[in-house]
């Protein structure tokens, strides 16, 4: 869940993206995964899902290495691009600022930290094959 005002608009990096409508300071905390709101498939859950809603949860969602399982945000953080030069950092629980945010600023994540494109590139090959 996003713990900071935020709004959606085209990005430079990659279409849209998720930028900040307030000034975020260095080590704030911006987002977190939070149950009840944010999903979690185990794969069986997920391969039991229309076609339509795994490929959403593909394209919006990460896989949890650690865990083994789909996650789905429930807000607007899954338009938050990855950046070479990024603003936050984190792991797949929570984010925080690596520095000052300034207003209307977009917010980015380090590649690194989504552990999950190369196990969702494994995975997700125009269908859905088994869970590695």
């Amino acid at each position: 869940m996003l713990l900071v005002e935020t709004y959606i608009h085209k990005s430079s990096i990659h279409g849209l993206g998720l930028f900040t409508s307030q000034l975020i300071l260095k080590g704030t905390k911006v987002w977190e995964f939070t149950p009840n709101l944010d999903k979690e498939y185990t794969h069986e859950q997920f391969l039991d899902l229309p076609k339509r809603a795994q490929e959403y949860i593909f394209h919006y969602g990460w896989i949890d290495p650690e865990i083994n399982m789909y996650r789905l945000s429930f807000d607007n953080d899954r338009f938050m691009n990855w950046n070479e030069n990024p603003n936050l950092a984190g792991t797949v629980n929570e984010l925080f600022a690596l520095r000052d945010i300034q207003k209307d600023e977009e917010l980015t994540y380090p590649f690194i930290e989504d552990k999950s494109s190369t196990k969702k590139w494994q995975t997700y090959n125009g269908s859905i094959l088994q869970f590695q």
